[in-house]
């Protein structure tokens, strides 16, 4: 697939010929999409698929062999974890990575602190300054809890939290970094069903902002139908690509990932 239009033009997060192998094992084949802005892109598959290694490669963890990707036209390949984070680039993991000694609401306050950068005279004398910030900080990351159904959990230890709280809550600090590209994997997984509304609504106020863009990596598909604009079927390469309806009515994705014909789009 020829890329350079939207390369050159800068549109989005794009994908050109990317490819891993680990070992004797290919876990990524000539990948090579667009996720454009003010959209919400599904990146579906089964296990061992590379769903989330695509996401590792984005975010600096692991290096690709072939192939390159781009942010608004500028490559990202090789470059650091901190550096990707400095690009606006934002994850959340399979397995909840938050600070278990920390309340629910410094969590969310830990991704502020990269914001605006520490004046250090601050935060060494404590100046009226930097308490202002501190309030307008709790304030924020409190309306974020609020948005999630989190707010009741604000001064709970996170390590007391129940797993699909902190599922909510990796998403809950990816938002508080104002970060324009978020990388979701999996993130309503083993959250409560009634609390799940409450988080693709605020995925899709985060995609309608100018600039942003969401890849989400879920294995839910009543959360795709209802979260996804666009579709990517991913089992190694690329087998799949377009709406819901599309994607769920395409012959080899059912074959070979949906494994049945009685799915209703």
């Amino acid at each position: 697939m020829n890329l350079s239009n939207e390369i050159h033009k800068g549109k989005g997060l794009v994908f050109d010929g990317v490819g891993k192998r680990f070992g004797g094992i290919q876990v990524l084949s000539s990948i090579s999409f667009t996720a454009s802005e003010q959209k919400v892109l599904a990146l579906i598959g089964p296990n061992g698929a590379g769903k989330t290694t695509l996401i590792n490669v984005v975010c600096g963890l692991i290096r690709v062999d072939t192939g390159d990707f781009y942010l608004n036209g500028e490559s990202l390949r090789g470059l650091s974890p901190s550096q990707v984070l400095k690009k606006g680039i934002v994850r959340t993991f399979q397995e909840t990575r938050v600070f278990p000694f920390l309340s629910v609401l410094d969590n969310v306050m830990v991704g502020m602190q990269a914001q605006k950068g520490e004046n250090i005279l601050h935060a060494l004398f404590h100046t009226p300054a930097m308490r202002r910030d501190n309030d307008e900080k709790r304030e924020k990351a409190f309306h974020i809890l609020e948005r999630l159904g989190l707010e009741r959990l604000a001064d709970e230890t996170a390590r007391e939290i129940a797993f699909g709280h902190k599922k909510l809550l990796e998403l809950a600090r990816a938002v508080a970094t104002d970060a324009n590209i978020f990388l979701l994997d999996e993130p309503t997984a083993g959250v409560e069903p009634n609390m799940i509304p409450k988080a693709l609504e605020l995925i899709r106020d985060l995609s309608a902002k100018p600039n942003n863009m969401i890849l989400i990596i879920e294995h839910n598909m009543d959360v795709i139908r209802e979260i996804a604009d666009e579709v990517i079927v991913l089992m190694v390469e690329v087998i799949a690509k377009g709406t819901v309806a599309t994607v769920l009515r395409d012959h080899r994705v059912i074959r070979d990932y949906l494994g049945r014909v009685d799915i209703a789009p």
